[in-house]
């Protein structure tokens, strides 16, 4: 049963199906569009017909200047690293921020003050015979997108360079609590260490920068709570150990006090990233942890706070959000902590059996298990989570490997058609060619037709039908392989804390450290 476990485990960690990008039928659609409110326009300048745009909300929370260093206790960044990556909920998510964390916030984002957010129109494309040229051609994500001031108050651009440099000014000037809050796109590598997240001008936040700015000497005073919604954050939970390097062991474990909560473990990636501006179809992470802050669920309608705090302190803690994040959201996140990693560090040998008797240090857990049991309809043990595990999988990996072959001949088709317009119309790849215009409208001529003739055109709207169909029911299943890792890993979790309490020490202790950090609240 190990050993088919394990394999499961990998399946679903080596599977996730992206969502830092769209969903796999295409970019999220929009609701309720509207004609945007464009401004002024050179009066000799000819109109210019606008798509319709939806409807974003502004940012409620008052415009402020940047507070000082010294009375910086928060600081919120976003977006991407280039236009096309600043997706309109990474904006919303750090407006969002910015209402959740009280006191004086920095707030880093894209380019900067009138930074843009990119929003995808449910409207057809305004040349559709070129559309299609383009999707044979150079096939491209948020091509149909538009780019909007984003819906947000802005301080100061979010390159890593710049994040890193207030982050230390700020340590160095005041000993009261920082959090830093991270709403971007990560890459992942073959360790934990090696996890980046990209910002602005495609710079790049690396664990061991992260942690060498923490581990500044002398070493800061002030307690640093960090959030990263981004894919593979769970790597930046290394800022537990001296120089971002779990490696040496827990013996060089930082003595300073820092913790982390992240959407996702290192080797995963994460939800979140949807150019669609409607909040009711988003689904990340830091939707759900921020409303839950605020007492509230994922809608923004209060809750009772009580059924927040899951270890019954009479606060909603930073690992409260966390935890109901993990209970309620519905994506391919799997949150993880600092405090988890420390655990899987001190203690590598595999659970084989579940947690006995209650432990005040993983009340989060047992919520967890509680919940996620009675939604998977399984029993609340390890072998249940394994069981979930195994039924899951076993449906969803032979759907992976029928939409990987769909999807390898999708591309052998799109190589024939383009073959086609290629030897007729050679420079049509290139929009930036001299000859392009004049071969594009002899093209509007001929092409459609013999394009509509061709096999592969009918083949591959035969592929479409089937992918689409497909698709649906894999989302479906990645988000429930989601909730049975979320759920296996709680079971794991408790399980290596009653280890770690049998065992007493250093590793106790640090882990008790590491979940008192976590369990403050903002």
């Amino acid at each position: 049963m190990r050993s088919l476990v394990c394999i499961t485990l990998v399946a679903l960690a080596s599977l996730p199906r992206a969502r830092c990008t769209p969903s796999r039928s295409g970019s999220a659609r929009v609701a309720s569009p509207r004609v945007a409110d464009v401004g002024a326009q050179d009066a000799s300048a000819p109109a210019v017909a606008l798509d319709p745009l939806p409807s974003i909300a502004p940012d409620p929370t008052p415009a402020t200047a940047a507070p000082e260093p010294s009375q910086t206790r928060v600081i919120i960044a976003g977006g991407g690293a280039v236009p096309s990556l600043n997706q309109v909920s990474l904006a919303q998510d750090v407006a969002l921020a910015r209402r959740a964390l009280t006191g004086p916030a920095l707030v880093l984002y894209a380019s900067g003050p009138g930074s843009f957010a990119q929003v995808e129109t449910d409207v057809a494309a305004r040349d559709a015979f070129a559309s299609r040229i383009a999707s044979l051609l150079d096939d491209r994500t948020g091509r149909g997108s538009r780019h909007v001031p984003a819906p947000l108050n802005i301080h100061q651009v979010a390159t890593a360079e710049n994040l890193l440099l207030n982050v230390s000014n700020t340590l160095a000037r005041s000993t009261d609590p920082l959090l830093l809050y991270i709403a971007a796109h990560g890459t992942g590598g073959d360790a934990p260490k090696d996890s980046v997240v990209g910002l602005w001008e495609d710079s790049e936040l690396t664990v061991s920068a992260l942690a060498a700015a923490l581990d500044r000497d002398p070493l800061p005073a002030r307690p640093v709570r960090v959030v990263m919604t981004s894919c593979f954050s769970g790597g930046f939970g290394e800022i537990a150990f001296r120089a971002g390097d779990a490696a040496p062991g827990p013996r060089d474990a930082t003595p300073n006090n820092r913790c982390g909560l992240f959407a996702a473990p290192w080797d995963r990636e994460s939800a979140g990233c949807d150019p669609n501006p409607d909040r009711r179809a988003q689904a990340g992470f830091g939707l759900h942890f921020l409303h839950a802050l605020r007492g509230e669920d994922r809608d923004g309608v209060a809750v009772d706070r009580r059924s927040l705090d899951y270890d019954h302190d009479g606060t909603i803690s930073l690992l409260d959000a966390h935890t109901r994040a993990r209970i309620a959201g519905r994506s391919i996140d799997v949150p993880t902590t600092t405090s988890e990693r420390w655990l899987r560090v001190v203690d590598r040998a595999p659970v084989t059996r579940d947690a006995r008797g209650t432990d005040p240090l993983v009340l989060e857990e047992d919520a967890v298990i509680s919940a996620l049991s009675t939604a998977l309809s399984t029993v609340p043990t390890l072998a249940g989570a394994e069981s979930a595990m195994t039924v899951i999988d076993s449906e969803r990996r032979p759907l992976i490997e029928r939409l990987d072959a769909l999807e390898t001949r999708d591309a052998e088709l799109k190589r024939m058609l383009a073959a086609v317009i290629l030897a007729r119309y050679p420079v049509l790849d290139d929009p930036w060619h001299r000859d392009f215009s004049a071969q594009l409208a002899a093209a509007r001529a001929t092409l459609p037709e013999r394009l509509d003739r061709h096999p592969a055109t009918l083949e591959r709207a035969n592929i479409a039908a089937e992918r689409e169909r497909l698709e649906a029911r894999a989302e479906v299943l990645d988000v429930r392989a989601a909730l049975s890792l979320r759920l296996y890993r709680a079971h794991e979790t408790r399980a290596l804390a009653e280890r770690a309490r049998a065992r007493g020490g250093q590793a106790l202790a640090q882990f008790a450290r590491l979940r008192a950090c976590e369990r403050t609240a903002p």
